[in-house]
């Protein structure tokens, strides 16, 4: 991963509890919980694939950035022991429990299901004509009868998912998003949109300490796939069922709903899984930031300059981590945003893209993690905390010594495993891959092993996915530091000789920015 060689990851010390015995993370978190109140060429395509561009990445911002020593001390600086903690682990599921609870069990639930029946009335509401006279429309979508679905366009009728979450930084803290199913969707035109990666993000974060005077800060902008007109209207057929009362009531939906109890939607504006709603308001906000002397870096996608003034941003979506020296420079580009937009600010910067970050600019360093990830990822896995600690987060070929050649116990013995035992293999690599190239590097070369495999795994893919996730449960959230560096970029590699199946062997390394 992009960071600098004098980068580290610590872990958290132990809460003394006065219960029976916990996981160390779950004394930390009861001791948390007392003190919150909350729960190739220009213009070719490959100009623009991802290592391309990640590479192109780590040349650009080096430029920016000077150097400089600094002490550090990331224990104390630790945002696992943060009161935040707990507020992490409900970020991206709703929990009762240790059960993850979905968007209609929400809807039912006896206790919860009064709160997100208005969380979902309120995200009908901002999609269509608005609902209850709290929330203002954006006529994204207009609920329309069965016959008035084109002919030409009746094949083309998608679904809607939706995904509920608690976020604690945002205004309305329970957040119902619909999502249409864009893998239904036939879209004719080209769908690619420029964003950052997650390298690009560790680079700012790095030229930032390394830049004398530099702070961060970010920005959100809200509805941001709701504003943007569709070249061409989509259709969405969804369940009365999964549809508030309030809802159902105010836009007369009994009478448009079919006999099986569906209802159709038009869709005329971006919204959420439409594989044209990301680059059409994309290209409405570049146009937006170039008419004030913004422009998006022709070698990087997803990184911003000003022409004038000292400022770079990247920008994920709809999210903007700015790095500033001059704070009049930032609040210039606030108001170039208002204007067209609804915006939050966190001048603190302290989360971005689901990582945790606590900034010493005093020190010149910067503290990224996770906190919670781990512990929801378990309970999302129904994995248990193993009666014995495991340090390893794989299972090493084992050495024959004094054997004149080393051969491997090939595996391809064991047995396939079931279509559902298969699902929870990808589900295990593909959770757990943004959490390694966020904050903990030990994770990918296992998840790399595992998912080698995951097309056709076997019983033993399944141990050693089991194997992984007794490591993580027992392990303390990882912290990432950067500290302020002279951005000379330095590459460590190195190979194992047949310590895979097949008798193939794996070479590796890293990449970082050095003193």
């Amino acid at each position: 991963h992009g960071g600098s060689a004098a980068e580290s990851q610590e872990t958290d010390p132990p809460e003394p509890v006065e219960e029976a015995p916990k996981p160390k993370r779950v004394a930390r978190e009861l001791a948390a919980l007392r003190t919150t109140n909350v729960l190739g060429t220009d213009g070719s395509p490959a100009r623009n694939t991802r290592s391309r561009c990640s590479a192109l990445a780590a040349l650009t911002l080096l430029s920016d950035s000077q150097a400089s020593g600094a002490q550090w001390r990331p224990r104390s600086m630790n945002v696992g022991n943060s009161p935040l903690t707990p507020l992490a682990e409900l970020a991206s599921a709703v929990l009762d429990g240790d059960n993850v609870l979905k968007y209609r069990q929400l809807l039912k639930h006896p206790v919860l299901g009064p709160a997100w029946n208005t969380s979902s009335a309120n995200e009908f509401g901002r999609l269509a004509q608005g609902v209850g006279g709290r929330v203002k429309g954006t006529d994204t979508i207009f609920f329309i009868n069965k016959e008035e679905v084109p002919l030409d366009r009746v094949l083309d009728v998608t679904y809607a998912q939706f995904v509920c979450n608690i976020r604690p930084e945002k205004e309305e803290k329970n957040r119902t998003r619909c999502v249409a199913g864009g893998n239904k969707i036939n879209y004719p035109f080209d769908v690619g949109t420029p964003t950052a990666d997650m390298l690009l993000v560790k680079i700012l974060f790095n030229s930032i300490v390394s830049t004398k005077g530099a702070k961060f800060m970010t920005a959100d902008i809200k509805n941001f796939y709701l504003m943007t007109p569709l070249k061409r209207w989509e259709y969405i057929k969804l369940k009365l069922s999964d549809i508030p009362a309030e809802v159902i009531s105010e836009c007369n939906l009994m009478e448009k709903a079919t006999k099986d109890g569906s209802v159709y939607v038009e869709v005329r504006k971006g919204m959420y899984g439409l594989p044209q709603a990301g680059l059409l308001a994309q290209e409405q906000l570049a146009k937006s930031l170039q008419e004030h002397g913004c422009y998006q870096s022709k070698m990087v996608p997803g990184l911003w300059h000003h022409k004038t003034r000292p400022i770079t941003f990247t920008l994920v979506v709809d999210d903007f981590g700015v790095k500033y020296t001059n704070e009049e420079d930032t609040k210039h580009l606030m108001s170039v945003l208002r204007e067209n937009y609804d915006i939050t600010e966190d001048w603190k910067g302290e989360r971005y893209i689901g990582m945790h970050m606590r900034w010493d600019y005093k020190g010149r360093m910067v503290h990224m993690a996770m906190p919670g990830y781990v512990e929801k990822a378990l309970k999302e896995f129904q994995h248990e905390q193993p009666s014995r600690q495991q340090n390893s987060p794989y299972v090493a070929a084992p050495k024959r010594y004094g054997a004149k050649a080393q051969f491997v116990d090939d595996p391809e013995d064991s047995k396939e495993v079931t279509a559902a035992e298969k699902k929870f293999i990808q589900q295990v690599t593909g959770k757990f891959l943004y959490l390694g190239r966020a904050v903990d590097g030990t994770l990918l070369t296992p998840l790399s092993a595992i998912a080698s495999k995951q097309s056709s795994p076997t019983e033993d893919t399944l141990s050693r996915t089991k194997h992984f996730l007794d490591y993580v449960a027992s392990q303390e959230d990882a912290v990432l530091t950067y500290h302020a560096s002279n951005m000379v970029l330095a590459a460590h590699s190195d190979a194992g000789y047949n310590n895979m199946p097949q008798a193939r062997s794996r070479a590796g390394g890293f990449f970082s920015v050095k003193r």
